[in-house]
């Protein structure tokens, strides 16, 4: 869906995902939603929404050092990404050489 520019569908799937990965505590998979969610709500509502939501993916990711899954997904998050990056220029986790 994200990489068809399914973005409404994919932000009414990742609602339902969220429940699904909830159950198990799947940080894995509520990163990767998030990510998800990110992308959708950026193209449908602009940036701001969308940061707003990958600050939360980074954040559950920055404790285990998580950089994979923003990495495959950075060509639909870049902009945001760097936006994040650019607002906090210190944290070496956000300036990862993986992300740029």
């Amino acid at each position: 869906m994200l990489a068809s520019g399914q973005y409404a569908e994919l932000e009414a799937r990742t609602e339902q995902f969220e429940k699904y990965f909830s159950v198990y505590s799947n940080r894995l998979g509520l990163i990767h939603n998030r990510i998800f969610e990110a992308a959708a709500r950026g193209h449908l509502y602009g940036l701001k929404e969308g940061i707003a939501v990958l600050r939360t993916a980074l954040i559950d990711a920055q404790s285990d050092d998580l950089v994979l899954p923003f990495a495959e997904n950075s060509p639909h998050i870049i902009e945001m990404l760097r936006m994040i990056v650019k607002e906090n220029p210190v944290n070496e986790y956000l300036n990862h050489e993986v992300y740029f």
